[in-house]
Parts: C-alpha cells; structure tokens; sequence
C-alpha cells in the first residue's frame, strides 16, 4: 500500500480535511475521520452485524446443503452399496448377459451383444458422474472461500489486527503456489516495536496461516477425493456366509461312509468292487493314459496335467494342486464330498437366479473344506522281514532312492515297523493284479498295502544311534526295544546335506515285480526285488471357487485357493490304507482281472522298470502311481457336524468343539460402491474433513456473524484510507515487502456499513 494524494473532492466521506499545502503527505489521525472517533464500543455493535440476514442464511445454508451428497456418498461407500451388473439400472431391470441361454454349445454371441451394449452405459455413466465430481470440488472451493474470509474479518474485527499480508487471502488461497508464498508465513510476525495487543496475535495469526494452508490442500484434493467416492468401480462382493459344516475328522472306507453302489456292510468286510462304476474306471483311464502297451504315449501322456491330476465330481472339474514344504513336491487333492456339497449350492441357488446370477457380472460360489495332500517316494530294490513279536514285524528296503546323487550315495536303507502289535493304527491289506500274459510263469503281481505309524534308517556305517543295526543282526531280535529305536531321533543334516526324513505316519504300497521276458543279459532281479512306494498325508483347508456361468467357464473347472504353504513333517494324518482298495475298486486280497487296463499296464511296465527310473518304463510307472493316489485322496470322506453357525460364534465353536467350522460363501463381480483401496480411505478422509470445515462455519456463522464485503469493496477502502504515520517510521524506510505486509490493521463498518481500515 502506497502513500496517497488526494484533494476534498476525493474524500468524499469525511467531514472535512486540513488545509495547506497538499505538496506532502496529510497525516490524518482518528479525530479527522468521522467514523473513527466514534468510540470502538458503538464501532463493534450489533449494527455492524449483517443486516442482509437473508443473504446470510442463504449463504450458510448453500454451504450445508454440501454435506448432503457428500454424507450420502460416505453412506454408500461405507455400506458398499451394489449397483448391479451395470452403472446406471433403472428400476433395477438390467440383467447381465453372461447367463442368457443359448441353444448352441459355446455359443457366446448374445452375451457379447449384452456386454457391448452394457459398456457403452457404463461409459457414458462414468462420465456424467465425473462432471458431479467436479461439481462438488467447485462447490467446496467456495464454502472453503467463504470460511477463510470469515475468520480474516473476525481476526481484522479484533484487538491486534490484521496483517496487510493476508487481507486477500481467501481470493489466494486456494492456488496451490500461494503455499510457497513467503508472505503467507512471515506475515503472521509482529514489526519490532510492536505494541502488546500485536504479540499476543502473533499465535493467532500464525494458526491462522497455518490452517488456510491445510485448507487448501484440502481444497485441491476434494476434487480426486469425491471423485473416488462417487465413481462406483467393478469390484467383487462377498455376500454374507454361512457355516453350514464343521470339520471333525478323517473317515475310514471300513466304516458307515457313502460310496456309490457300495453298502455299508460291503465295506465293512472289505468288498471295494462294487465301487467300480465311479472310481475303478476313473483309475483304468489313468492306466490307459499313463501306461500304454508298448508304446510311447505314456512318456507324452504323463506331462498332461489335466489328464493325471483331474478329478471330476458331479458334472465339475477340479485339478490337484502341487505346492512345496521345505523343498518338497506336495500333491493336494480337490475333495470329491466338498465338491458334492458346493454342486448342491449351485442347485440351491438357482431359486434365487433372478437376484444373484442374472444382477452380476460374474459370479463365484466359494466353500471352505479339507484338501487331503501327499508326498514321498518309490524305490526298487531288495526287501527283508523280520518278526519280532506277535504281529509285529520290522520291513526294511535297502539302496532307499532320494532322486539325487548325494543322498543316494549315502546307501540308507530304510525299515518300518508293521503290524498292530506296535499300534493299532498300524493295517495292512494286499490284492493281486492278474498277469495279462498268459505265458508268463508268474500268473499275477502282489500289491500289499501297509500303514507304518513309524520308519528309520541306518546305512553300512551308522544307525544315527538308534540301534536298530545291531538288533536286526540279533538271533533273536524281539528282546530289543523297538519302541525306542523307532522313536530316536534323526539328524537332520548329514555332513552337509539336508536329509528329508520321512518317518512318522506312512501309507506303503510294494508292487512285486514279475519277470521280464527279456531281460537283459547283465540284469537278473532277486526274487524279493521289490517297488515300494511310500508316502506321508497332510491336511488343508482351501477354498473350492466355482464360475457357474456356461458362457465365461464352458467345461466347468473349478479351483482350490488359498492352500497351506506352512505344511509342518509333525502334522501328518493317519489314512487306512483301504483307501487303495476303494479307489482301484478291488477286495482285499481279491485279484483285478487281465482284462481290465491295469491289468494290461501295469504288468507290461513293471519289469522294464530300472533302478533309478529314468527309463521310459519307470516314468510311466510314477506318472501312474502317483495320479492313482490323486484319486486316492480325493475320495476320502470326512466326519462332519452342522452346527449352523454365524462368523462371530464360529470362534468360540472351534476353540470348545476343537473343530473346524468351514464357510460357504458367494462372490459377486458387480458395480458397487466401496473403500477397499487405499485412494478410497484417502477420499473418505478428505470428505469427511471437508464436512467438519463446513460445520464449522456453520457454527462460526450463528455464533459470530460477519458483514460479507465483495472484494471491490476492500479496494475502495484500501483507496480511500488516508495513510498516519504507518509507513513514515524510519526504520520501514529501507525495509522489504515482506516488512511492509506485517503492518495491521482493524476493519470497522461505518454506519453505511462500508468498510474502514485502522491501523494498529
């Protein structure tokens, strides 16, 4: 602000001026002017309140009016509020397309029709409530303006002043640079010298300037912060689950378990035939796939994952998931009762097609339920049992394979106690697959079946300290103390290599080896020759996800989420080895026929198998095996209660009942509102920030009332004000701008209700 010259007739407003010589500057003093001598209690009345009161309430009442689609939107947002399968459905009749029928297998063209038609909606929705966005930034922009102004004039209104640096601050504000303004900080300071009122101001001023600057952060992120909370995304909903099944335990195929065409006094006693039609079959495609007769399909045929790992389960397909524990391969099963239950909910829902399938995009059935997974090995080599009490025996096979050099250097051999004289749990079961050649000696091959609740190992140099070595030399060998060899423990590292003990809980099955009919000259089989197969059982409870729409999941292939990466060698179940029994559909110690395709298979592979099995022969025979035990356990049943609980009494169950209550859920991919990410927190918190600056000028507005002046109106002010002695100090002479903006002043409305400045 400059020093002004000015004559009679341009002060208008004053009574009268001093006469002389107009050469200098006139020092008026608050005498001169009419309105200043009037003391400050007449000054500050109620008739310098507004006297458009109309104007006022308008005013407070456009800026409450915003918090109107603002709560509303944080409503929507906090309820993920669904739209449907498109943005804009009125009346809710827009149905997606992806569950329209269509006579012709794979034919898609009236969903794609349906998805164009509803993207060109979407698009044009978007697009107006952007411009709503931009609307409501442009709203707050000017509430935030109208609030800067109002606290500038209560501050200009009161003892100390207003500094010259921030009279136009609420027109600056909200440019972004204003913040990198030096003035907008250090005009807060009082001048040196200042008088007492202006020290005590200084705080105020400065939180003054300090809140403007939030305020226009605030201001600049509204726009993107209503745009994020009224731009509804595609998003998937987990509608409300239910807990419907509690898992108890691991059944037994012996007991009152549901197999398809078998009774439960069939299976008591061990008759698995009549279980052919549904898995027998399933496990002779394996062997046609993996185990041709004389050909080389096999070798192709087993890096077929869909062939080998597939289980198909009322009219779905699940696929066996291999993930890794400490190094190594565990092969997960989808559960085929789970996938009963989750075919069930399917059916369930198509009463309510109308409110999920057809309102969605896509849509997902979810169940939670046990996954029973397996790891281990097969080695060929020589075995050896000894008794060593009533119906307990030590099995040992010497040269134990590990698949890699360094542990097969080792020359472990490893021995299992059987037999329920060491445990109970502790079965065995056997069947013979007849010889499809006729001239062979040996009319069929032995398959026995054991389960060992416990293994070890010792090789030419060491029993690892279990003794084990020492007794199996003994003439009588049941005097040792088995239960202790078998429960030392082995070192986990030998030398330098990590060993990957198996040792607790093992399903064994030992294939015997019928003769090759041409053997090579330089290999002739001990008659103990033996493939022992063995492996550990583990469990998880994934997720069973489902899309049971025809037109986005054709052949109906379902996926297992969330599998156990964790899996602990201490958490391994104990499975009946009866299990092998049902899923080859054959009777214990029955004899599956020369003209099924195991048969066929199996007893041509078998002895062209070669000690490492890196031969054509031994590959089809692991590829066999191992997708033979994927059907294996995927058809295990499991013991269940239906507790029918809700999420917060599912806690408390598991922690009483020591079970594990499983959900069933449906995800719905749909337009919907929602603050899952973290821009959407971001605009949550602008919104709401922004609704308490309104409130408080609300509050601000009834409790202290301000005369609105328009900007024009503070200039003609500036331009009338008759400069005192303010700027004619000597120490301002040679001082900055930013000096100059520190200088205050008190605005007071005349009785015309014009305002006036009043230097402090």
């Amino acid at each position: 602000m400059s020093h002004i010259h000015t004559d009679h007739s341009s002060v208008s407003r004053y009574e009268s001026l001093p006469s002389g010589d107009f050469d200098e500057p006139t020092v008026l003093d608050k005498s001169m002017l009419n309105i200043s001598a009037q003391p400050l209690e007449e000054i500050c009345t109620s008739e310098n309140r507004p006297r458009s009161w109309g104007w006022h309430i308008f005013s407070h009442i456009v800026s409450f009016l915003w918090t109107v689609p603002t709560i509303t939107l944080l409503i929507l947002n906090f309820k993920t509020h669904i739209l449907g399968p498109v943005i804009w459905c009125p009346k809710g009749r827009c149905n997606s397309a992806i569950w329209e029928d269509t006579d012709d297998i794979g034919d898609n063209s009236t969903a794609i029709t349906h998805a164009l038609e509803h993207d060109k909606v979407d698009h044009n929705a978007l697009g107006v409530l952007q411009l709503f966005a931009k609307a409501l930034e442009v709203w707050f922009i000017l509430i935030a303006t109208a609030l800067v102004y109002d606290l500038s004039m209560m501050i200009a209104r009161k003892n100390g002043g207003l500094p010259i640096g921030f009279i136009l601050t609420h027109i600056e504000f909200a440019n972004i640079r204003h913040l990198f303004n030096p003035l907008h900080w250090t005009s807060s300071t009082p001048l040196p010298g200042a008088l007492e009122p202006q020290k005590r101001n200084a705080l105020r001023l400065f939180l003054f300037s300090l809140f403007t600057a939030l305020l226009a952060i605030l201001a600049n992120l509204m726009g993107p912060a209503t745009a994020v909370l009224m731009l509804p995304t595609a998003q998937w909903i987990d509608m409300s689950p239910s807990y419907s099944k509690s898992y108890v335990s691991i059944n037994s195929p012996n007991g009152d378990i549901a197999l398809e065409g078998c009774t439960a006094s069939m299976l008591s006693v061990g008759n698995f035939s009549c279980a052919y039609d549904v898995h027998g079959k399933a496990v002779d495609e394996k062997a046609l796939i993996t185990l041709p007769m004389g050909g080389e399909g096999g070798f192709v045929a087993m890096y077929d994952r869909s062939a080998l790992l597939n289980v198909q389960e009322s009219g779905l397909i699940y696929q066996a998931d291999l993930t890794s524990s400490t190094g190594n391969a565990i092969a997960f099963a989808p559960n085929r009762e789970v996938i009963r239950f989750l075919a069930g909910d399917l059916r369930a829902m198509d009463d309510t097609r109308s409110n999920w399938l057809k309102k969605s995009m896509s849509l997902v059935m979810n169940r939670e339920g046990p996954s029973f997974g397996f790891r281990g090995g097969c080695t060929l080599g020589n075995i050896s049992v000894t008794n060593v009490g009533d119906e307990k025996q030590i099995l040992c096979l010497n040269g134990w394979d590990y698949s890699t050099r360094q542990l097969n250097d080792l020359g472990l051999t490893k021995c299992y106690r059987l037999g329920k004289g060491f445990n109970t749990v502790n079965s065995a079961s056997s069947f013979f697959v007849q010889n499809h050649n006729e001239e062979t000696k040996i009319s069929s091959t032995a398959v026995d079946l054991f389960f060992s609740d416990k293994a070890t190992y010792f090789n030419s140099t060491s029993d690892f300290g279990s003794g084990i070595k020492s007794c199996l030399e003994k003439d009588d060998p049941a005097d040792c103390d088995w239960d202790r060899i078998f429960s030392h423990p082995l070192p986990r590292v030998l030398g330098d290599i990590e060993v990957p003990w198996l040792s607790a809980n093992l399903t064994i099955v030992s294939y015997s080896l019928p003769p090759d009919p041409n053997p090579p000259d330089d290999e002739k089989r001990d008659r103990d020759a033996r493939i022992l197969c063995h492996h550990v059982s583990y469990l998880s409870f994934p997720t069973y996800s489902f899309e049971p729409s025809h037109s986005v999941n054709l052949v109906q292939v379902g996926r297992m989420l969330g599998l156990d990466q964790s899996i602990e060698d201490d958490n391994t179940l104990i499975v009946d080895p009866d299990w092998i029994l049902a899923a080859w559909s054959v009777d214990r110690n029955g004899t599956i026929g020369r003209d099924r395709p195991i048969s066929l298979g199996l007893t041509d592979t078998l002895p062209r198998v070669e000690k490492d099995f890196d031969d054509l022969a031994g590959m089809q025979f692991l590829a066999f095996h191992w997708s033979s035990m994927v059907h294996v356990s995927s058809m295990i049943t499991w013991n269940y209660t239906d507790p029918e609980l809700t999420t917060n009494s599912c806690s408390s169950f598991q922690i009483l009942s020591d079970n594990r209550c499983l959900k069933a859920w449906v995800s719905r991919r749909v337009w919907a509102f929602g603050i899952s990410s973290r821009t959407s927190k971001l605009g949550v918190a602008a919104v709401i920030i922004g609704i308490i600056c309104v409130l408080g000028r609300l509050l601000l507005g009834v409790l202290h009332p301000i005369m609105e002046h328009r900007p024009l109106e503070l200039f003609i002010a500036a331009l009338h004000h008759q400069p005192g002695d303010e700027f004619d100090r000597s120490d301002l002479k040679t001082r900055s701008t930013r000096q100059m903006a520190k200088i205050r002043y008190r605005i007071v409305d005349d009785k015309d209700s014009k305002p006036s400045f009043i230097p402090e």
